[in-house]
């Protein structure tokens, strides 16, 4: 099983490693090899919404990413010059993730998540396969995305237009939040631990009312535009 890195950040403050390198810097954090020469990269905060990522060797930026207007940031490595933009607004509860490929890249940006007391999201190795997934915290539940991305490998791992491969979905209080996009018509089937069919229905949006048992369950959702399945979870 690989082990999943997540960049933590170790923040200093910006006079003791540097100032005038970086005029204007907040922050400063030297955690990984974003640009994969084998040498860590400095990670420069300008205020809550604004990180520059600058090569260790040469000094030179490499990767700006700014927070949509509202928003904090927060960055993570989750493959080989691929990283994981974390946006956060406290004041109004809501969240939303974008991966970039090659540093600057943009190639997925998720749906807002909104939530009341605790969201947060975060890499990691969740089925144990060689790749990453992201975990995203939405109250009391818990969506899995899978995506193709290895740290250990210099191979670039296509993302064929999306990230996501599978989703598992924790549904709470009688409704279900599903964490992709759909736009338009949809089929939501689920299923029991033997593959019994429980429940067939007709879904537009990402947000289904349901009355199941406490339980594991598998799910199937299907579309011109999705198709997807997994693991569902009822409290």
């Amino acid at each position: 099983m690989e082990a999943i890195q997540m960049v933590w950040f170790i923040l200093a403050q910006v006079n003791l490693i540097g100032q005038n390198d970086y005029p204007g810097a907040t922050w400063v954090g030297i955690t990984a090899d974003f640009s994969g020469d084998g040498v860590l990269d400095a990670y420069v905060f300008y205020g809550n919404d604004s990180v520059v990522i600058y090569d260790g060797l040469s000094s030179t930026p490499i990767g700006g990413y700014r927070a949509p207007a509202g928003y904090n940031i927060t960055l993570y490595r989750i493959g080989y010059r691929t990283v994981l933009l974390y946006y956060y607004n406290y004041s109004d509860g809501q969240m939303q993730f974008q991966i970039y490929e090659d540093l600057n890249n943009l190639v997925y940006t998720s749906d807002v998540f909104n939530y009341s007391n605790y969201g947060y999201i975060y890499p990691i190795n969740y089925d144990g396969d060689q790749y990453t997934d992201i975990l995203v915290r939405v109250d009391s539940a818990l969506y899995i995305y899978e995506t193709t991305y290895s740290l250990n490998s210099k191979e670039m791992k296509p993302s064929n237009g999306g990230v996501i491969g599978r989703v598992d979905m924790v549904s709470g209080n009688g409704q279900l939040y599903i964490p992709v996009r759909i736009t338009g018509d949809a089929t939501l089937r689920v299923f029991d631990s033997r593959g019994k069919l429980l429940l067939r229905r007709e879904i537009s949006g990402n947000r289904v009312e349901m009355n199941l048992p406490a339980g594991v369950y598998t799910y199937e959702i299907s579309s011109p535009e999705v198709g997807i399945s997994g693991k569902l979870i009822v409290r």
